[in-house]
């Protein structure tokens, strides 16, 4: 069996990042490590990352974020999706700021309550489709001709510098006017300000795309924690497997894991998130796939942990013989230069 896992964010080059690792025991990940050879990569997104390996490129977030509603039909083909999610905006030293739609922590009634005048102001530009609290989507009539900022790049940071540009840019920020109107008063946001808690006063449009070509893949199961990745499986023709169950999975051909867990930590450097999930990802992920190496149900394991300015790729190819090689620190995946690491 051979394991391939796409991890964006294990490389986190935050001031704290390295002494954090030092306190903390990941021994399914240090087993790993010592066993690995380092390689160096181009910088790439998570979506741009998880699409390579289906085949799939250039294509922008809507369409397979889209896919990868499990509750929802598949998009059809031809359909252009734009990313619609519920975000506040409020001011901050005089400045305009986003608050993510994980930082609201709206419930499902609250979502739906909005979702229904939001539906009435953009049915002239498109279908507007509530996946969850934190997840909506626009099916646009026609493309946008705008330029959009992701919504990882904007949150908590001053609107006014990530506002649609391009040739359609006005008007989609009329588009967001009109939305803004739909949510002043409605009275979910009262209740919400009433109580202290953040109003969901916006939409924030991202991440425009069209499938283009259908996303194709060799592994005989797929495992992930992310609507990106479930959609780029499902318009595969598979079916992806949450990535908890992978520990107890049983042995096959090859299997791919596509996680995004310590994408945004690392991004915005908060290394306490960051932490966290690589605890959680050794729980689920490390220290199964160390045991099963170590039981030889795993012959080879590639990790490549792609990043905006740049990742690393690690090729796990345990030799028995090769007795004197040792576990090695995580904290060392953050030492410059990296290749020292990969010292074999």
């Amino acid at each position: 069996m051979q394991v391939s896992i796409v991890l964006p964010g294990l490389h986190n080059d935050a001031a704290d990042a390295a002494s954090a690792l030092r306190s903390t025991a990941l021994p399914g990940l240090a087993w790993l490590l010592g066993r690995a050879t380092l390689a160096q990569i181009a910088p790439a997104s998570s979506t741009s990352a998880f699409a390579s390996r289906f085949g799939v490129a250039d294509c922008a977030t809507a369409t397979l974020r889209r896919a990868g509603e499990q509750h929802l039909p598949l998009p059809q083909p031809g359909d252009i999706w734009l990313c619609a999610d519920l975000v506040g905006l409020h001011f901050a030293r005089d400045q305009m700021v986003l608050t993510a739609p994980e930082g609201l922590a709206l419930d499902a009634n609250e979502a739906q309550s909005l979702a229904e005048p939001l539906r009435d102001a953009l049915q002239e530009v498109g279908e507007f489709v509530l996946a969850g609290p934190e997840r909506s989507y626009l099916r646009l009539n026609a493309p946008s001709d705008a330029i959009f900022s992701d919504l990882i790049d904007v949150a908590g940071r001053p609107v006014a510098l990530f506002l649609p540009e391009g040739r359609g840019g006005l008007r989609w920020g009329r588009i967001i006017n009109t939305v803004q109107i739909a949510l002043h008063d409605h009275p979910v946001n009262r209740a919400r300000e009433a109580a202290g808690r953040r109003a969901a006063n916006s939409l924030w449009f991202w991440g425009e795309s069209r499938l283009t070509a259908t996303p194709q893949h060799s592994a005989d199961a797929i495992y992930c924690d992310n609507p990106v990745a479930a959609g780029l499986a499902r318009l595969a023709g598979s079916t992806p497997q949450a990535l908890a169950t992978f520990a107890d999975a049983p042995a096959c051909r090859e299997a791919l894991l596509l996680i995004d867990a310590l994408d945004a930590p690392a991004r915005f450097r908060d290394t306490s998130r960051w932490l966290d999930a690589l605890k959680a990802l050794e729980a689920d992920v490390f220290a199964p796939l160390a045991a099963r190496m170590q039981r030889s149900e795993v012959t080879r394991a590639e990790i490549v942990a792609p990043g905006e300015r740049g990742g690393i790729a690690l090729d796990v190819t345990p030799r028995r013989w090769a007795f004197w090689r040792k576990s090695i620190a995580p904290e060392q995946l953050l030492t410059t230069p990296m290749p020292a690491v990969a010292g074999r």
